[in-house]
């Protein structure tokens, strides 16, 4: 953005003596955005910068091309950002709001409401070029931490406690207080939304399981209408139905509060399983196990444990349910895939496809 700016007749040290830094509130991946507090010309300005569909939310007005506040024409704004995120460029929206010039501080508060918008800056945000350059030094396989998690070890080997499976749910939800943004709202980078999202990591632990399902159906929804616009949905009910029983994985990024469950019932009892907790209960006797290891720790064992010469049946094992994943993801978008992420998905499958184990 800085380069724009020179490019503009903007320069950068020369707006700074003009127009002082006075307070910062500094990016942060949960807010999405970055802003400051200025003094300009006997008043205060605060600016943003990031995600559009965070920011957009926040303004009232926006500025047109004569300097002048006018209405906000939000649906005409996220249209042109689409379009230019379906070319593969990132979007970051810049908003503005005056403030009484006494004000010396900047708090989150200040940037809720009641900004006006600017514009947006597109630009190329390419992978560095020795990092693609790794990626083909030997082979490449990508896999997700679940499967390593102390506490689904622990459940999976207690199965035969609870006599023969009956059902299952897995809920997975998030309680984000607002619009989905980053990567995750960009259709072209994301290829879909919670089923692939969120989903990706559920539908391997179920596969880790039980295997293969014979059927899968889903029912999908939007919190937002932006998201539908994009068909990148919010909440998914998706059921995998097996010979003698089926389940259903509830994901919601939108839920009211943040909670991660797997409860398998069976003949005999029940198992619910948390990535830290295992209760395992058999009529009116229930044992509960508790794992404590750290995030850092169970990537450690990751890396350990498939890098170990002697786990290479594993390595294909769990090679083979990472082309399982994808396949069902694609059964379950679908023909209403749109082009880019039915091209995106079949990128991804046809990658995994050609990765060699060895």
């Amino acid at each position: 953005m800085l380069v724009s700016a020179e490019k503009a007749y903007l320069h950068h040290a020369e707006l700074h003596h003009q127009s002082p830094r006075l307070d910062m509130i500094p990016f942060e991946s949960e807010q999405m955005f970055r802003a400051v507090l200025h003094a300009h010309k006997g008043e205060a300005r605060m600016y943003q910068v990031g995600a559009l569909e965070r920011l957009i939310t926040r303004c009232d007005t926006a500025l047109d091309k004569n300097g002048l506040c006018v209405n906000l024409d939000k649906k005409t704004i996220l249209n042109e950002a689409y379009a230019l995120q379906a070319k593969g460029l990132r979007v970051l929206a810049c908003t503005r709001r005056i403030v009484p010039k006494e004000q010396k501080e900047l708090l989150s508060e200040h940037v809720a409401r009641g900004l006006t918008f600017l514009g947006f800056q597109a630009m190329i945000d390419p992978c560095r070029e020795e990092a693609i350059a790794e990626s083909y030094n030997g082979n490449v396989f990508t896999t997700v931490q679940r499967t390593v998690m102390p506490s689904f070890f622990q459940a999976k080997s207690s199965l035969e406690q609870i006599g023969v499976v009956q059902f299952f749910t897995y809920t997975y939800h998030f309680a984000l207080p607002g619009i989905t943004s980053g990567w995750r709202a960009d259709p072209v980078k994301a290829c879909g939304g919670v089923v692939i999202d969120m989903g990706y990591h559920i539908i391997d632990i179920v596969q880790f399981f039980f295997g293969a399902p014979d059927g899968v159906q889903a029912q999908m929804a939007y919190a937002y209408d932006e998201m539908q616009t994009k068909k990148l949905e919010n909440r998914a009910k998706i059921t995998f139905k097996y010979p003698k029983f089926e389940g259903v994985i509830d994901l919601d990024r939108h839920a009211s509060t943040k909670e991660e469950t797997f409860v398998i019932s069976g003949e005999k009892g029940e198992i619910t399983i948390t990535p830290t907790t295992v209760k395992i209960k058999i009529g009116n006797t229930a044992t509960t196990h508790t794992f404590a290891q750290s995030k850092q720790e169970i990537i450690n064992d990751l890396f350990t444990y498939y890098l170990d010469p002697k786990n290479k049946e594993v390595l294909q094992g769990d090679f083979l349910r990472n082309v399982s994943n994808v396949r069902i993801i694609e059964q379950i978008y679908g023909m209403s895939f749109n082009s880019k992420r039915h091209l995106g998905l079949k990128a991804m499958r046809s990658l995994i496809g050609t990765i060699s184990v060895s």
